[in-house]
């Protein structure tokens, strides 16, 4: 069993990591940490544990104790927690919260970008990894099998609809802070690709997931397009090319992003929609943490839709 511990424990990123571990088949949870609500039941302050699990919030972290430490602390914590403390070397650390996101190489401190789709073949090499920001993981994977077949050679346009669990908190600065960190991960793909990512942000009627929908020029024709998507994301479990545009409901509380692939003139619009509390946030980590350990990547992520 994997021994899991959480920082920050009383954050709504961990509420929404814990849904998911408490039923992962190779997972212990082994202490919750949380300064502000040490002594009560996480059950008390993250609603729908009680008759699951009865983990009570540690006033202090056991780093010795646990296999995996998922960061869910606010931003400035880890690194704080880095610079100050000598962690067992064999922990493997998850970022959650983004302290050690980069926007350069794909490596920062030891910790690598966590995008399984990019960065796969390295992460189960690696013991640290910071997940991508919520929006950028997302509008990355409708770009990703043009920048790896060197096909994004001009501007690239992006507008995205956010729901209420993201789009509340999207500022102007926020936004190009966005385009900052998916140019940077596009670069990785395609070390070429220096033309400009333009990206809108709207707000949907709806309270959680992304719809976004990123166009390039392109002479390749749709089926060709759909074929190298397609041969893209074969292997791995998570994206799929649909034979319609999907829909929020489609993909609501899974790890699933769903990819539709239409041209317009000379472009291609690529549509993408995801869940960004899942598929950006708590299946993204518990998707790392499985190919840290040596898991098949969807162990404990075949989540319902409901």
């Amino acid at each position: 069993m994997i021994k899991v511990g959480i920082t920050g424990g009383d954050s709504e990123a961990a509420g929404e990591l814990l849904r998911i571990l408490i039923h992962h088949p190779d997972v212990e949870i082994v202490w919750v940490q949380s300064a502000a609500a040490a002594g009560r039941e996480v059950a008390m302050l993250h609603r729908g544990f009680i008759g699951e699990e009865r983990l009570t919030f540690e006033a202090e972290a056991r780093y010795a104790d646990a296999d995996v430490l998922f960061n869910c602390a606010p931003a400035g914590t880890l690194r704080q927690l880095l610079s100050a403390t000598e962690l067992p070397p064999e922990l493997r650390i998850i970022d959650v919260t983004g302290d050690y996101r980069d926007n350069d190489d794909g490596r920062h401190d030891d910790f690598l970008y966590g995008l399984p789709e990019l960065h796969r073949k390295w992460i189960v090499k690696g013991t640290r990894v910071a997940l991508p920001s919520p929006a950028a993981g997302i509008l990355a994977l409708p770009l990703l099998p043009l920048a790896r077949n060197m096909l994004l050679n001009a501007d690239v346009r992006i507008t995205f609809m956010a729901g209420s669990s993201l789009a509340g908190h999207i500022t102007p600065a926020q936004v190009n802070a966005l385009r900052d960190e998916l140019h940077a991960t596009l670069r990785r793909a395609q070390p070429s690709f220096f033309s400009a990512v333009n990206i809108e942000a709207n707000i949907g009627q709806f309270a959680r997931g992304i719809i976004a929908t990123a166009s390039v020029a392109t002479t390749m024709e749709l089926e060709e397009l759909r074929r190298l998507f397609e041969e893209y994301y074969d292997d791995h479990g998570f994206v799929f090319v649909a034979p319609y545009r999907p829909q929020i409901n489609d993909v609501a509380n899974t790890n699933k992003c769903l990819l539709y692939l239409q041209r317009l003139d000379n472009r291609v619009e690529v549509t993408a929609v995801a869940d960004n509390v899942i598929k950006g946030g708590a299946g993204q980590a518990v998707h790392n943490m499985n190919l840290l350990f040596g898991l098949e990547e969807s162990v404990g992520l075949k989540l319902k839709v409901y």
